[in-house]
């Protein structure tokens, strides 16, 4: 699901709770660049998913985050941005030390 669709189906709950989950993997598939929809998306969406298209963490593929960071600066973006990681090959560790230190970089 793309999301703008997403955030109609939260249209449906009277809640000002009930928000989306922005992920930058699935975002990379809706045909459009990600601070766009992070901009069209604010403020339906409450969390953020930082990881990249090849399913590995934040800086270990061709994912840019720095328009990313800024346009979450830009809309006020003050909550959560978690690393999610598909696939480990290089281990819990490693990819847990080098995404935050490539987040800490970006969003600088």
């Amino acid at each position: 699901n793309t999301a703008e669709e997403a955030i109609q189906f939260t249209r449906r709950i009277p809640s000002p709770a009930f928000k989306i989950i922005l992920d930058v993997k699935a975002m990379c598939s809706m045909g459009k660049p990600i601070a766009d929809i992070i901009r069209e998306s604010w403020p339906a969406f409450a969390y953020f998913h930082a990881n990249d298209a090849n399913l590995k963490g934040p800086g270990f593929g061709d994912v840019d985050f720095v328009p990313i960071a800024s346009a979450l600066k830009e809309v006020g973006y003050q909550g959560y941005v978690s690393v999610e990681v598909f696939k480990f090959e290089e281990g819990p560790e490693v990819i847990a030390r080098q995404s935050l230190d490539y987040l800490k970089k970006t969003f600088a």
